[in-house]
């Protein structure tokens, strides 16, 4: 399917899976996720791309994992993911990364999904990863902003808020939750820049309260 590079691929919260023709303002895909006989509508959670191919990676709330393959075919990968998914990160062409609530990890390699040794804290809400320096980052309830070297699985940086006002409550980040990807990518860069991928040492950031 030649659509000139403009396109866009959404989901919604009833499994529907869409490929719309951006110069031309038309859907020209939809699919699925769901099955006809399933009364249970499966939403789409995240969506990430596999490089500079056509395909997408497809989490749902059910702990599943399709991909979406040429814009035209939705494909179920075997396994899943039981406890659900944070998000996922495009490492290259062949595969991606998902990170769990509980802090697990897995990649999404030759169609399989296979699970890794980190484990990357608990509370865990936010990811990213940087395709190019091979690092995850992440972000939670009392989970601040945590940087993971991939190739070595270990952390190198963590961001510690400390004079919290209110420490009997179990809170979330304090950044807004629709920020976080954001605010993510930003910190990593910063951190990375600023202390070096071996800095494992952590850092406190000050948060002052009006």
């Amino acid at each position: 399917m030649n659509l000139d590079g403009r396109v866009a691929v959404t989901g919604d919260d009833l499994g529907q899976i869409k490929v719309i023709d951006v110069g031309n303002c038309k859907v020209v895909f939809q699919a699925s996720i769901s099955s006809r006989d399933d009364q249970r509508k499966v939403a789409i959670t995240h969506l990430c791309s596999r490089g500079a191919s056509d395909n997408f990676v497809i989490c749902t709330s059910d702990g599943a994992v399709h991909q979406l393959l040429n814009f035209r075919d939705v494909a179920t990968v075997p396994g899943n993911l039981k406890g659900g998914t944070v998000g996922i990160g495009e490492l290259d062409e062949r595969r991606a990364l998902f990170c769990s609530p509980a802090g697990e990890v897995f990649f999404l390699q030759d169609e399989k999904l296979i699970p890794s040794s980190m484990k990357v804290g608990n509370n865990v809400q936010c990811m990213q990863t940087s395709r190019h320096e091979r690092i995850l980052s992440v972000a939670g309830k009392e989970h601040e902003l945590e940087l993971w070297d991939l190739q070595h699985e270990k952390s190198t940086f963590r961001w510690v808020i400390r004079n919290f006002l209110f420490y009997a409550l179990a809170r979330t980040p304090l950044l807004l939750r629709e920020e976080l990807s954001f605010a993510i990518r930003y910190m990593a860069v910063y951190c990375l820049s600023s202390s070096g991928s071996s800095c494992t040492k952590d850092h406190v950031l000050p948060v002052s309260f009006t």
